[in-house]
């Protein structure tokens, strides 16, 4: 097994560097070659007799559970990336909607309220003011959010 992990990092060189560096950087060939000998190893104890068909499932089974469990982990990691990634978006464009609302809202109140509002007008006016500020400063965050890669802690979207 030594000879062969040796073998292996001679030959590296002759392969691209990217490939090089992303084969040692995630360890893949050592874990198949300790996986590959490992196995070769039970199969040929068991074969012998020196390992009872329990403790032959057993081990078999530890490897594959190792072998498993691990792809799905990394599997599962990189979904999550993905989920918070598009929540992102998600409520990236819910924001962008809230700001059209808002925006469109008080277009509304100051053409209802002319150019002598009442003091109710008014009031509706300035709410919907600052309701379409809140709005406005909720996209630029979450665009802000979005340009520097950040994941959001909760999935309701508060920053």
């Amino acid at each position: 097994m030594i000879a062969s992990i040796i073998t292996l990092f001679i030959l590296l060189k002759y392969f691209p560097a990217s490939l090089t560096n992303l084969i040692v950087e995630q360890r893949v060939v050592v874990e198949v070659l300790s996986m590959g000998f490992l196995l070769v190893t039970v199969i040929i104890l068991g074969s012998a007799k020196l390992i009872e068909g329990e403790g032959l499932a057993g081990l078999l089974g530890t490897i594959a559970g190792y072998i498993f469990a691990r792809k799905t982990a990394d599997l599962v990691s990189a979904g999550q990336a993905d989920r918070s990634t598009a929540a992102l978006r998600r409520q990236l464009l819910h924001a962008e909607l809230e700001v059209v609302d808002a925006s469109g809202e008080l277009q509304r109140l100051k053409a209802d309220a002319g150019t002598s509002p009442t003091k109710s007008q008014a009031s509706k006016v300035a709410r919907a003011e600052e309701k379409l500020e809140r709005a406005k400063g909720r996209a630029q965050a979450l665009k802000d959010a979005q340009q520097r890669g950040v994941e959001l802690d909760s999935p309701s979207g508060q920053l």
